[in-house]
């Protein structure tokens, strides 16, 4: 190793600030490099020595080839046999964690008389230059190609998804994939790059698919249920719901719908309707009410649903306005269905809840017995 010297840059030329980084004015030290990086050897998990027979001075730039990866985020580097004396944490050029992957090969550091700081670390940005993959292993579960440990609360990190999700509940490693309002839809995981951060809980998607309407959620009824209910997550103006194959247990009844102000753990009553419905064989009728107990969507003793094979009530709903807490929440449907008769008959309802407050969840029911298994159902939300 040569003795240190000094250059400043008196201003004289552009190609002196870009060649060296020296602005004009300034000063810097300048350590000769070894022509042949010395072995940076690991003895432990990521406990690297070197032996270079000789102190390192703060604000010394070292060359060294390290013959084997870092697997964790806080290696370390002991000169033995000179200063720094003992094992010294190696980090990132601004001072912060490395990543596993980041000493891998020759690499530049700088003693800044605290850590050794890597200059040119194997992953650019704190990130891989080729992200690491992650692949789909069943339904929008994801796995990460090479690691799945946890990058650690507060990390953004990088994968390259090789499928877009389909679901509302991706996942990655385990770990639950959320935009930053905590909410997922199909299409939020593009088959693309994404830069994921860790929140300690879930993995936030910093940059998702900015697909509307949103896929929320969506199901199908195993088995008779007396309703469905439905979350409506927060960042949303509107809803719509899909509805298939809703069919009453018991004959001749509505389907209705009831708004909840805490999750569904009490649902509002009083609400102002009109529906207006026709079938084949009928004359187009309309019915209105007031302040009722719930929305029905069927209006009319001739305009119930029927619960024999065929009569399925399909359709949709739609919610507009129930997180704006200082207007009224707006449910307007268009229904088709058979009548107990066979009949067929559709239904086109308009209603509000006739007070002024926000909703987050809602539920369907018959205004009597179960709805059946088969009973599809998808949320859709619009920003």
């Amino acid at each position: 190793m040569g003795t240190t010297s000094s250059y400043t840059n008196s201003g004289g030329t552009k190609a002196d600030d870009e060649l060296l980084g020296v602005r004009a004015g300034n000063t810097v030290n300048l350590w000769p490099l070894a022509a042949v990086p010395a072995a940076a050897t690991d003895s432990g998990t990521d406990a690297y020595t070197v032996a270079l027979g000789r102190d390192i001075a703060s604000g010394e730039s070292v060359r060294l080839d390290f013959g084997s990866a870092n697997t964790t985020t806080a290696p370390s580097l002991e000169n033995t046999g000179g200063a720094p004396a003992g094992a010294v944490t190696i980090k990132a050029r601004d001072g912060s964690a490395l990543w596993a992957g980041a000493l891998s090969g020759v690499h530049t550091l700088q003693y800044d008389g605290t850590d050794f700081l890597v200059v040119d670390p194997a992953q650019i940005g704190r990130q891989p230059v080729d992200p690491e993959g992650a692949i789909d292993s069943g339904t929008d579960a994801y796995v990460s190609d090479r690691t799945t440990a946890k990058p650690g609360s507060g990390k953004v990190f990088l994968r390259d998804f090789g499928s877009a999700n389909t679901t509302a509940s991706p996942t990655l490693d385990t770990v639950s994939l959320v935009d930053v309002a905590g909410n997922a839809w199909a299409g939020m995981i593009e088959a693309r790059v994404h830069r994921l951060y860790d929140d300690g809980t879930n993995y936030v998607v910093l940059d998702p698919g900015d697909t509307y309407p949103r896929k929320i959620a969506s199901g199908a009824l195993a088995s008779g249920a007396s309703e469905i209910v439905l979350s409506l997550p927060t960042g949303y103006r509107s809803f719509e719901i899909d509805i298939a194959g809703f069919l009453p247990a018991s004959d001749d009844v509505a389907l209705q719908v009831e708004l909840s102000t805490d999750g569904g753990s009490t649902w509002a009553t009083g609400y102002d309707m009109d529906t207006i419905y026709a079938g084949n064989g009928t004359t187009a009728a309309d019915a209105s009410s007031a302040s009722s107990s719930h929305i029905s969507l069927m209006t009319g003793s001739t305009a119930n649903q029927g619960n024999a094979s065929g009569e399925e009530c399909s359709g949709r709903i739609y919610i507009d306005g129930p997180e704006n807490a200082s207007i009224q929440t707006s449910v307007r449907s268009h229904l088709s269905y058979r009548d107990t008769g066979g009949a067929i008959f559709q239904a086109i309802t308009s209603a509000k809840r006739n007070a002024a407050e926000g909703h987050n969840a809602l539920r369907l029911t018959y205004v009597a017995g179960n709805i059946t298994a088969g009973a599809a159902y998808t949320l859709w939300g619009h920003a």
